[in-house]
Parts: C-alpha cells; sequence; structure tokens
C-alpha cells in the first residue's frame, strides 16, 4: 500500500509505483461535481490555477493507462469511489455526474476497465458495515478477473527473493546483476539465466524492485523503488534545503525553465549519494532510470545519422504549472499554419516534453512563456512557435511576431519535417500511434498540406 501524501513530489514520481498487476482506486468527491474547483496548490500539471475535479481524474487516469499497461487488454482495473454522498440531495446530479465521467473518457479507456457504479458513491464519514462489505467484494471480484491471479511461481523465486529482502535490510539498495546471479547459483536449484529474467521482471512488474531489461540499465536492479523518489527530492524540494548541494544559476535556471545540465544533475546526485556502487556507477545509472520513467528529459539528437548524448535535460515538474488565464496574443492566428498531432488513446505526456526538450536544443524560450503543457519559442528575429498539449493532442503553431505577415513557407516546411522526424523518434519508445494534420488558410504554403491527416508513426 502506497500513501502519496499529496506532496508535488510524489505528484511527479507517481510512475515508479504504477505496475500493470496493479489494481487501482480513485477516490473523489461528489459533492464538488465534475466541474468543481479543487483549491490546492502545484497538484495538476499543465493546468492554471482554477484546477476542476474532472482535471485530477483526468490526469490520475492518464497516468495508470500510460505507466501501467501491460499485455492484456482492458487492464489494469480502475474502481472509482465517490465520497460525500450525503450532501447531494438530487439524485439526478449523481446521475449527471455518472454521465459525464463515461462521456469523458469512453474514447480513452473501456468501460470494462474503469469500473463506474453508483454502489460505490458513498458518505465515508458515515460508512455501514453493508458499504465496507461492497467496497471489499468489488476489490475481491475485480481483483480476480486479472489472468495473475492466484498464479503459482516456483519455490526458487521465494528463496531468492528471501536472499534479495536481506541484502536491502543491509541498505545495499542497488546490487549488479552479477551478485543476484551468484546468489542464484547458491540455490538448491538454481534458475536458468532466461528464468532469472523472467524472475526479476516478475518482481518489477510486482512492484517490488526496478529492473529495466535496456541498454546500459539491464545489468543492475534497485530493490527499493523509493530511492529514485529521494534522489528526485535532492533537485526539486524547496530551495533552502537544495542550495547546499546545488550550485546557484544552475538552480535558478531549472526553477525558470526546467532545463539544466546534465553534468549538474549528475554531480548533485553525487553530492547526495543514496546507494553504494562497487563501479562508481550510480550517478549515471540513477540518471538513466530517471529519464527511462521520464522523470527527466532528453532531447532526441542526431549527427550524420548517429544518435548524439546531449549535455542538458528537461525537468518537467520544475516548468511553471500557471499557465496565464487569459490567453496571450504573441501572433495574428488568423495568419498561422498550425499542426496537430493526434492520437486516438491517451499521449504520454512525456513525448510532448521530449519533443520540447528537443525543439529547445535548437532554438529559446520567448519572453518566459514556458509552462507545464504550454511553450513558445522563437527562432531567429521574426518567427514563434507555440507548443501546447491536452490528453490526445499536441498542437503546434508556427507565427510571425509582425501581426501582419505570415510565417515563411520554406521556414514552415522546414519545421514541419524537423517535428514529423523527432516526433518518429520519440514514438519508438512509447506503443502510440499519431496522425498528423496541418490548418492554415494562406494559399502561399499550401505544400504543407499535401501529407494532411498523415500517419507520423
Amino acid at each position: 500500500l502506497t500513501d502519496f501524501a499529496g506532496q508535488l513530489i510524489y505528484y511527479t514520481t507517481h510512475q515508479t509505483y504504477l505496475t500493470s498487476r496493479g489494481l487501482y482506486l480513485l477516490v473523489f468527491n461528489l459533492a464538488l461535481g465534475l466541474d468543481g474547483v479543487v483549491e490546492d496548490e502545484d497538484l495538476y500539471p499543465g493546468k492554471n490555477q482554477h484546477r476542476h475535479m474532472i482535471d485530477f481524474l483526468e490526469y490520475w487516469i492518464a497516468m495508470i493507462v500510460t505507466y501501467a499497461r501491460g499485455e492484456h487488454s482492458n487492464f489494469p482495473k480502475i474502481i472509482l469511489i465517490g465520497t460525500h454522498r450525503d450532501k447531494i440531495r438530487n439524485e439526478n446530479e449523481i446521475r449527471k455526474i455518472k454521465d459525464g465521467i463515461q462521456d469523458r473518457f469512453n474514447d480513452l479507456i473501456t468501460s470494462s476497465q474503469l469500473v463506474l457504479r453508483d454502489d460505490l458513491f458513498i458518505d465515508a464519514r458515515n460508512m455501514s458495515d453493508e458499504t465496507r462489505t461492497t467496497i471489499r467484494r468489488v476489490i475481491l471480484e475485480e481483483g480476480m478477473r486479472y489472468k495473475e491471479f492466484g498464479e503459482r511461481v516456483p519455490s526458487s523465486w521465494i528463496a531468492l527473493q528471501e536472499k534479495l529482502i536481506e541484502l536491502k535490510e543491509k541498505r545495499q539498495i542497488i546490487v549488479h546483476l552479477d551478485v543476484i546471479r551468484k546468489l542464484n547459483s547458491e540455490l538448491k536449484i538454481p534458475l536458468k539465466n532466461e528464468e532469472l529474467e523472467v524472475f526479476l521482471k516478475f518482481l518489477h512488474n510486482m512492484g517490488y524492485v526496478l529492473y529495466f531489461d535496456s541498454p546500459n540499465l539491464r545489468d543492475k536492479i534497485i530493490l527499493d523503488p523509493k530511492v529514485v523518489i529521494d534522489a528526485m527530492r535532492s533537485f526539486i524540494t524547496c530551495e533552502r534545503f537544495v542550495l547546499q548541494f546545488w550550485k546557484k544559476r544552475s538552480f535558478n535556471q531549472m526553477r525558470r525553465s526546467g532545463k539544466v545540465q546534465v553534468s549538474h544533475i549528475l554531480e548533485v546526485l553525487e553530492e547526495k549519494r543514496l546507494a553504494t556502487l562497487s563501479d562508481n556507477t550510480y550517478s549515471a545509472h540513477m540518471l538513466g532510470i530517471m529519464i527511462k520513467l521520464d522523470l527527466i528529459c532528453v532531447p532526441v539528437i542526431y549527427n550524420k545519422g548517429q544518435r548524439v548524448s546531449p549535455d542538458f535535460c528537461l525537468v518537467p515538474c520544475m516548468m511553471n504549472v500557471i499557465v496565464p488565464q487569459v490567453p496571450f496574443e504573441l501572433f495574428n492566428r488568423e495568419k498561422a499554419l498550425t499542426i496537430t498531432f493526434s492520437s486516438d488513446e491517451i499521449l504520454p505526456p512525456a513525448i510532448f516534453n521530449r519533443l520540447v526538450c528537443s525543439c529547445l536544443s535548437c532554438w529559446e524560450i520567448f519572453e518566459g512563456h514556458f509552462y507545464n503543457g504550454l511553450v513558445v519559442l522563437r527562432s531567429g528575429r521574426f518567427h514563434l512557435i507555440e507548443m501546447k498539449r491536452d490528453i490526445k493532442r499536441i498542437i503546434v503553431t508556427f507565427g510571425h511576431i509582425k501581426s501582419a505577415k505570415r510565417p515563411d513557407a520554406q521556414w514552415c516546411l522546414a519545421m514541419k519535417m524537423f517535428l514529423k522526424a523527432t516526433i518518429h523518434k520519440i514514438l519508438a519508445i512509447y506503443s502510440v500511434a499519431l496522425r498528423s494534420t496541418i490548418t492554415c488558410d494562406s494559399s502561399d504554403i499550401d505544400d504543407l498540406k499535401d501529407d494532411a491527416k498523415a500517419d507520423v508513426s
């Protein structure tokens, strides 16, 4: 059982704990309704200070669907529990809330995956035994639908897991794969190499360890996932705690733009080392884990067909969460060109963040317009690039600073090619398909429309 305590640090690291074998309960306040304003600071990335109940449901469902996706469709199960039912006198309001949730998420998640029932709308302050029994029964019923329910595991798995627990109790938080192989060899019936990999993936899916079968990550296993959160805290918590480990200039740059030098993050991780590795690769491995979990984004940069190691990265949770309430008009939208990348399913926010990070390797932020979910960049003297996202789309608009002019056609064409090539590389990380649609009313740049509604992936 994991309690995130409602703090910003934990909102940025949820994916560390989300697994395909989890059963998720989302608890929300019925009395507020779906459009009710939730008064809380910093909790929901990408929205202005007026965040609504439906925004929180959307955030959590998007996170679970993105990072807990498994091999089986309609899983993992998400159970919605509404509280404060006693505050609602009109049953039509209950129906309105239920219909609103179904309408909002019908195209994003199957009805069998989202468990929405009237008997789970409750008065939490006066719960009867019948209500408690209903909640327990629903949890058990939905849990039993998992193919893994009642799964048997080899006794040697249990023996090896106990050895890993002993290492964890000795504060050996990160261990080399060779150490686990040695422990395995000491068992009465050792696991074969392929069985050992299945065992580690099983522990990962159960949320016990972090193990990724990826280049540069597969040779180490994190026995306590909480260490990743503690590592993130070392450079995103309040300033007075961080500055003792962080260069003032770099810290301020990160707080202002979310962008920071890779070398500085490695330095902070090394200064506040949370685990020891014999080959002194702790900082590099922890950085790799954070990138894998989308806690940190690095740009996708290629030079002559070869991937280039970036010298900076983006820390999305440090981007400004307060988007201006009044839309700012930096260019004439009637003369602008817009490319929309859309998906039929929930779009992982990390795709947008990685795209923004890659664009930052080429262009600068314009007049501080850098928010979580909305970014404006400047190209040359006159061109602006506005990038924003919602739950299913990335919308990129090209404009000219001088409102009477249209953006240059050749520049727009080059930008379109860059964006599509970059997104194509990013999509290789995620199992998401995107379409691109181009809209503009300029006859000067009609050639940009030749592949409207093209498949990017």
